[in-house]
């Protein structure tokens, strides 16, 4: 070994690579902020949040994963995302592994070959034929034969009776079951209402779609003003997602739907909410900084 290389050894060693975890936990416990409560505003387990600031990156499935956590951490705790994602970029985790040449088509003759079983199901096929045309006297079956016809005797069996025929009404008498029609002033005859068989109970009225389909929607604004980083989650009541996102401080959101809405604040302290232009009370929903409530026009309730 060269002097050279022995001297850019030891300058590795005397120098290791320091990945961007101490620094995200100095910033989390500068903040006060618990591991549970990073974990609920970022909606990941708290033993990835542990993962993250101790540079151990096995427990993640990919490196996709590991630089969006690095950079919605860097986000919620106010530290600018690239150093981090240079720091880490730096222990060489993300390095993809090399790859290796397969073949793509079995040879023939090999164990995976393909030839013995087409043999084998071949020989299988003839031997059926063989079996089932000696069954037949000699005679391979007939897949095409005709359908033999239908004998007189049993054509009786196969028509049903015929009821005879009834009596002739009169003229200007219904027959059973026959309602009339009766004709307007305007020359139009309407339809009678439905009249059930006897025995039966009356049906209710049934509600016209095109009534139903011209009722009104009530719609409603919620307002959501950002004073620190929270994730937010907003859905109303038909639920469609109308937010799903981490605000960063001083972000303002109107959202329009139909009421109630169901909310979930990852950093309650932080966000100010007003159903309608009329500021919310939340504080009393809040569990460890994250709060879940229903907001509507009947007012605030736990979810």
């Amino acid at each position: 070994m060269t002097e050279s290389t022995v001297e850019n050894v030891t300058q590795r060693e005397a120098n290791p690579k320091v990945g961007p975890g101490a620094r995200l936990r100095e910033a989390r416990e500068a903040r006060k902020l618990t591991v549970e409560a990073a974990a609920t505003q970022l909606r990941i387990d708290p033993l990835l949040v542990v993962a993250l600031e101790e540079d151990d990156y096995d427990k993640f499935a990919a490196p996709i994963f590991i630089t969006g956590n690095i950079r919605a951490y860097a986000r919620l705790l106010d530290l600018p995302a690239e150093p981090l994602l240079e720091a880490y970029h730096g222990l060489g985790h993300d390095v993809p592994p090399a790859l290796k040449q397969v073949n793509r088509y079995p040879r023939l003759g090999t164990s995976t070959s393909w030839a013995p079983g087409v043999i084998v199901l071949l020989l299988v096929a003839v031997a059926i034929l063989v079996f089932l045309g000696w069954q037949s006297g000699g005679q391979l079956p007939s897949f095409s034969q005709e359908p033999e016809p239908v004998q007189d005797q049993d054509k009786a069996l196969l028509l049903p009776e015929t009821p005879e025929s009834a009596p002739p009404q009169e003229s200007g008498e219904a027959g059973p079951g026959v309602i009339p029609f009766e004709a307007t002033d305007t020359g139009r005859e309407e339809e009678p209402a439905a009249v059930p068989p006897p025995g039966l109970p009356a049906l209710p009225p049934v509600a016209s779609p095109r009534a139903a389909a011209s009722a009104p929607t009530v719609r409603a604004t919620l307002s959501l003003k950002v004073d620190r980083a929270s994730w937010v989650e907003v859905r109303d009541a038909t639920g469609r997602r109308l937010l799903y996102d981490l605000l960063d401080s001083g972000a303002m959101k109107i959202l329009e739907g139909v009421p109630p809405f169901d909310v979930l604040l990852g950093f309650a302290p932080g966000v100010t909410v007003e159903f309608n232009g009329k500021r919310v009370d939340h504080r009393l929903y809040a569990r460890q900084e994250t709060a879940r409530f229903r907001l509507g026009e009947n007012g605030i309730s736990s979810l």
